[in-house]
């Protein structure tokens, strides 16, 4: 069970006086909704703060002139953040030692699945493509499923596409958006269960399949798939196949499966690892890359396996050239057209240091094999892949430019190989424990691994940081589809609000602290599931501060009904 003993069962802070009780996160199914006028309540309170907001900030940046910062080593104080929270000193005036106590016991939590896949995708013709999945799947969860539900995105890849062509403002802009996007058509020709062939339901990314007989705990059972889909003209580049999430993803199971609703700007959906093989049909020379680990020359044919794998991404290239180093024991690849060698070249380079870097401070790499295709404006983190945009195309729901550096986002998605690579978490909710994890670990690899100064190392988080991010009714594990219409977006509170904090709480150890704090919690938690809630009980262990250290910028509740859509929705 997953059993926690530092919050109440209505995962409130702990008074002083309060005696811990330990609870179970099955509890989180019985909390009642709010009601209606609770969230009206919440609605009229966040636009004051709003507007109060404004106005500190602006009283902030009259006044930033004559506010300086306390000089010196840090060793004095624990930051916090606003609430007074500090670091208990030892009897001689010194910070106690980082590092977990002997008596930590990390609380992780069950996938309820398991499975294993066998994929098979044919080029039929141009952007034509014919696909199966076979998924072993095993209940492991205490409840018996009366059905299967899986993500199936090729239904909504173009849905997904127009919908960005109706965001642009201009008519004549939508209209030739819609134009040059095409269809993108999917079509399902049978699904069955244990070889017979069942009814399903397909709304949305959700194929929900019914079941005759329930699958029991501990039972196994096989789901196959056929279906043929083509894409939409935004995944279409220079001859370029990016196929996304092409294949059935079985999610997660806790009472009920665990699919959540798509957010703006980033992949909020979740799996758990799994061996994956993977065969392939291509026509003349066209290349695949995938998550697998494939041979640097590829024949028409091949299958490919992968184990420990989210899901088996695949990309179709055509008339792409190849270089590649060796990094420790990864291999690095890297994919561009005939015009990018340049770009290639630079990107080498930048990956061979922060890959040796991680590998050295971290631990080693998830797989073999680190490949990265460069594209016009397309970026992408998925399991041994990364996809590197020629020009960086800013999140236009921050409000801001931030102006990313190439090597700053190639750091920073390379990073993210360790943290969503080894660590399971639901994205949707807890998609910091990736992006603010990986950019913490990325602005060390500045700090550390370049020798550049530390303005420079946490030039892009601070960027956020003097309103977006010091908001504190936006958390940084709040659903992630609530995140629009707040200043900084997903970026500023998901990313760049956790990395600033955590260097702030950090700091006063030292940087091989922070990379050693990053790296404990990498071996603690490889190849298990954890929430912001267990994360809460790592980082206090290790760096002996208490609960106020987090309050500011977590919700102790990751299931909590807090709800701001009515308000982004005025």
């Amino acid at each position: 069970m997953h059993k926690f003993e530092f919050v109440n069962r209505n995962y409130e802070m702990l008074e002083q006086q309060e005696k811990p009780k330990q609870f179970t996160y099955s509890d989180e199914k019985d909390h009642k909704k709010k009601p209606r006028w609770r969230k009206f309540t919440l609605t009229v309170s966040v636009l004051a703060l709003f507007i109060i907001g404004i106005a500190v900030y602006f009283a902030k940046r009259e006044n930033h002139s004559i506010v300086t910062e306390t000089a010196g080593s840090g060793a004095d104080k624990m930051p916090g953040n606003g609430n007074g929270s500090t670091s208990e000193k030892t009897p001689s005036g010194q910070l106690p030692a980082a590092g977990l106590s002997a008596e930590f016991e990390p609380e992780v939590m069950n996938e309820g699945a398991k499975a294993s896949y066998k994929l098979a995708l044919e080029v039929k013709g141009e952007n034509q493509f014919a696909a199966s999945a076979e998924i072993d799947v095993t209940n492991t969860s205490e409840t018996n499923w009366n059905n299967l539900s899986v993500y199936f995105f090729p239904n909504q890849f173009g849905d997904l596409a127009r919908d960005q062509c109706r965001r642009k403002i201009v008519t004549f802009a939508v209209d030739k958006c819609l134009q040059e996007i095409g269809e993108g058509e999917t079509a399902i020709e049978k699904v069955t269960f244990n070889g017979e062939e069942l009814p399903y339901d397909l709304q949305g990314v959700q194929l929900k399949v019914p079941l005759k007989l329930a699958l029991s705990t501990g039972k196994s059972g096989k789901l196959a798939i056929t279906y043929t889909f083509s894409l939409p003209g935004n995944l279409i580049e220079n001859d370029e196949y990016n196929l996304l999430q092409w294949h059935p993803i079985l999610p997660g199971y806790e009472r009920e499966w665990l699919l959540h609703p798509l957010a703006i700007g980033k992949d909020t959906y979740s799996s758990f690892p799994s061996d994956i093989t993977f065969s392939y049909n291509l026509p003349g020379k066209m290349q695949v890359v995938t998550s697998g680990t494939e041979p640097d020359s590829q024949s028409s044919s091949d299958t490919v396996a992968g184990k420990n794998l989210k899901e088996m991404f695949v990309m179709i290239l055509n008339r792409h050239q190849m270089i590649k180093a060796q990094a420790g024991e990864t291999e690095i690849r890297i994919f561009a057209t005939a015009k990018q060698k340049a770009q290639a070249a630079e990107a080498l380079k930048t990956a061979k240091e922060a890959v040796a870097f991680f590998e050295k401070k971290l631990g080693g790499y998830p797989q073999q094999q680190l490949d990265i295709v460069l594209t016009e404006t397309r970026q992408g983190n998925y399991p041994g892949v990364i996809l590197q945009p020629g020009t960086i195309v800013e999140d236009k729901f921050s409000y801001f430019e931030t102006n990313e550096s190439q090597e700053h986002l190639l750091v920073h998605q390379i990073a993210q190989q360790w943290f969503y690579g080894n660590v399971h978490f639901e994205r949707h909710t807890d998609l910091w424990l990736n992006d603010g994890l990986s950019e913490l670990a990325a602005s060390l690899f500045f700090l550390v691994g370049k020798k550049k100064s530390e303005e420079e190392s946490f030039a892009f988080a601070k960027k956020f940081n003097e309103f977006s991010i010091m908001r504190e009714e936006v958390k940084s594990n709040m659903p992630a589809d609530q995140y629009v219409g707040s200043f900084g977006g997903i970026v500023g509170h998901v990313q760049a609000k956790p990395a600033i904090l955590l260097w702030e709480l950090i700091k006063p150890y030292g940087d091989e602290t922070a990379l050693a704090f990053l790296s404990d919690y990498l071996k603690t938690y490889s190849g298990k599931k954890l929430a912001t809630i267990e994360f809460i009980h790592f980082a206090k262990d290790y760096l002996k501060v208490d609960n106020h250290a987090f309050t500011g910028w977590l919700h102790y509740n990751p299931y909590s009904d807090y709800d701001m859509s009515d308000f982004y929705n005025l």
